[in-house]
């Protein structure tokens, strides 16, 4: 894509500074994108493997470890997050949550301070394949930045 392209399209939103098609569904991205991009838009089912029974764990996390900058601040909101002493980096200790962990993981999500304050901490109910935290766009679409 021509680079004028590609200024047209952050002009309305549709790509970021890393030069990436945004394939969230706004109205002009559903009018310019290919089928083939839209066909290519990841959804939380997608990611990660089978899980444990839905019943038992009703929700997953998707975390962008690679933003991760070490802030910590997941780490004190939930017992699920722990700062790796030899990488400086969180991680969960489990990435299938019960009900009874949800709000505390979801608190963990709402204060990551990467991406801008968007969080690298996605909280998926796997029953609906909704993003429930952070949601910066508010859809309920998975918003990472892969």
């Amino acid at each position: 894509m021509t680079s004028l392209g590609w200024e047209w399209l952050s002009q309305f939103g549709l790509a970021d500074r890393q030069r990436k098609i945004i394939t969230e569904p706004t109205i002009i991205g559903l009018l310019i994108m290919s089928e083939q991009d839209r066909e290519t838009v990841i959804e939380p089912s997608d990611v990660g493997g089978e899980g444990p029974p839905v019943e038992e764990k009703p929700y997953k996390i998707i975390y962008e470890a690679n933003l991760c900058f070490g802030a910590g601040r997941c780490a004190e909101a939930s017992d699920n997050w722990e700062l790796d002493i030899s990488t400086g980096l969180a991680k969960p200790q489990s990435y299938y949550i019960s009900t009874d962990e949800l709000d505390e993981n979801i608190r963990a999500a709402e204060l990551c301070p990467a991406k801008k304050g968007d969080g690298i901490i996605h909280i998926i109910d796997r029953r609906t394949d909704e993003e429930l935290a952070p949601d910066p766009h508010g859809d309920g679409t998975l918003s990472v930045e892969w």
